[in-house]
């Protein structure tokens, strides 16, 4: 028999190839879904690309059924052989063969794809790395896909993106990073910020941005509900578009948590309630039904009016929606009740009405106890209702955005965080991880996990972050925090770029 190491290795070949080839048939199964929609010539190159994805995995299929297993009998034979004759040599040699075999299989298919992958790019005018489509993995050193802005919306995941993430990662932090606005209007050097950060194919996520007035209750933070606010993010959006990035929109109601002197109108949140002193008032069922039209409104003005690529759905670190899905806020016993989630569930059903569901991200902070929040309560119990919905309901979802268990935290709770993001992985939905990531971390769980990965600080202070990780570029971790917030270019647009 094979000795035991053999078997070892072509077990590892086996499951390898295995693992490749689901991975191309769950591609093939996107490229479907997201060549819906679209104009002829364009549906015709995704038609292509498709048939082009279903012949690597037939390819890599035969290859397996034919090739690899008739060179497995033949290992086995020559293994035998090998021990009567006290030799390994040629043993050696037939895995190395195999393994060679099979990889030049699919370089052979992987051509074939990139000659498709051609046809398309000449039609919609786009780059795709291909080796990031067929191996379904998200390296931030090596592994990017550049996908033109107007096909964006049509793709239901970015499990090849690097996540270019503008926001404080940390969840001890406030999660709008970048309070730089007047009247809720970005001010112009907002502009230069997400331009240094913008690299061909990268996504970007905005800072966090009030969907009404009434919402609002944070100096210096922007808004996308008023004509001015929507035409400024506009010309901060076309100049990302134009260096080829993608631009999402993060849109947010504060809740409880606003402070009055921002806001036109009086403190609530879900339950009647005192924070930091103030007294919050108890949201009417008719305040919730205005606030989900305002998510909705919102969403509509960030796409069509200022041509965001996408929205994300603010629902974590103690915010409105946070406050109505925990029970540590949520004290209500009627429809609204944390038990039932139907706040966030109307607000998120509205959004993807609106928008639809590919151009739909949503985030979350099960572990997160800023501004109040978790309290005695097991996040498990509260958020994995919670993520189940989502995964069910809406399967072309965008992602999911999880703010990360704090550094030092109880490894109960980053096996639980792990939990949750694994429901979302199965479903077949985009995970992107956020919290104090350093790259070789941000590597690992993109590895092993297949995971996108979101950076805040880092990526503050290092404007060409993408590119010091794909080179090995030493990296300025000395960041000001104290200017996160500003109001000033200061801490905003003068970190430098390596040279």
């Amino acid at each position: 028999m094979i000795n035991t190491g053999k078997q070892a290795q072509l077990a590892q070949l086996k499951d390898s190839n295995a693992q490749l080839l689901k991975r191309l048939t769950a591609r093939e199964s996107r490229l479907n879904r997201i060549g819906m929609g679209i104009d002829a010539a364009s549906q015709e190159a995704f038609e292509a690309f498709a048939d082009g994805i279903n012949g690597i995995a037939q390819g890599v299929e035969k290859t397996l059924r034919n090739e690899r297993d008739a060179e497995a009998e033949k290992l086995t034979n020559e293994a035998t052989a090998a021990r009567r004759s006290s030799t390994h040599t040629s043993s050696d040699t037939a895995i190395a063969d195999i393994m060679q075999d099979v990889k030049g299989c699919i370089e052979e298919q992987y051509l074939a794809a990139e000659k498709n992958l051609q046809v398309l790019a000449s039609i919609l005018g786009f780059f795709v790395d291909v080796d990031a489509v067929l191996a379904g993995c998200i390296s931030v050193k090596d592994t990017q896909i550049f996908i033109r802005r107007s096909i964006l919306a049509e793709l239901s995941a970015f499990d090849c993106i690097f996540a270019a993430y503008n926001k404080i990662p940390n969840g001890s932090q406030i999660a709008v990073q970048t309070a730089h606005s007047r009247n809720g209007v970005p001010r112009d050097y907002v502009e230069d910020h997400y331009t240094q950060r913008t690299t061909k194919g990268g996504l970007l996520i905005s800072e966090a941005c009030i969907i009404h007035d009434e919402a609002h209750g944070m100096d210096h933070a922007p808004g996308i509900y008023t004509d001015e606010q929507i035409s400024k993010w506009k010309t901060i959006v076309d100049a990302v578009h134009a260096r080829g990035g993608l631009f999402f929109n993060q849109i947010i109601a504060l809740g409880r948590v606003a402070d009055p002197n921002f806001l036109d109108a009086q403190l609530k949140g879900p339950s009647n309630d005192v924070y930091r002193d103030r007294e919050v008032k108890e949201m009417s069922v008719d305040d919730i039904h205005r606030f989900v039209q305002h998510f909705k409104q919102a969403a509509v003005n960030a796409m069509h009016g200022a041509s965001f690529d996408g929205v994300e759905i603010h629902g974590a670190n103690g915010y409105l929606i946070d406050q109505f899905i925990q029970k540590q806020t949520n004290k209500r016993t009627d429809e609204y009740s944390a038990e039932t989630l139907k706040l966030p569930k109307e607000i998120l059903d509205a959004v993807v009405q609106a928008i639809g569901a590919s151009k739909t991200g949503v985030r979350m902070s099960p572990f997160s106890a800023w501004q109040g929040m978790r309290g005695d309560y097991d996040p498990v119990d509260q958020f994995e209702p919670w993520v189940r919905h989502i995964v069910s309901t809406y399967k072309d979802l965008a992602y999911v955005h999880f703010v990360d268990p704090l550094a030092g935290s109880s490894q109960e709770d980053f096996r639980k965080s792990d939990y949750l993001k694994k429901i979302v992985r199965d479903a077949g939905i985009t995970v992107v991880s956020n919290s104090d990531l350093t790259l070789e971390m941000a590597n690992e769980r993109a590895s092993k996990y297949g995971e996108a990965v979101a950076f805040g600080k880092l990526f503050i202070s290092n404007p060409d972050l993408p590119a010091r990780a794909r080179n090995g570029w030493p990296l300025n971790e000395d960041y000001d925090r104290t200017s996160f917030y500003g109001g000033t270019e200061k801490g905003y647009t003068d970190y430098p770029f390596y040279k």
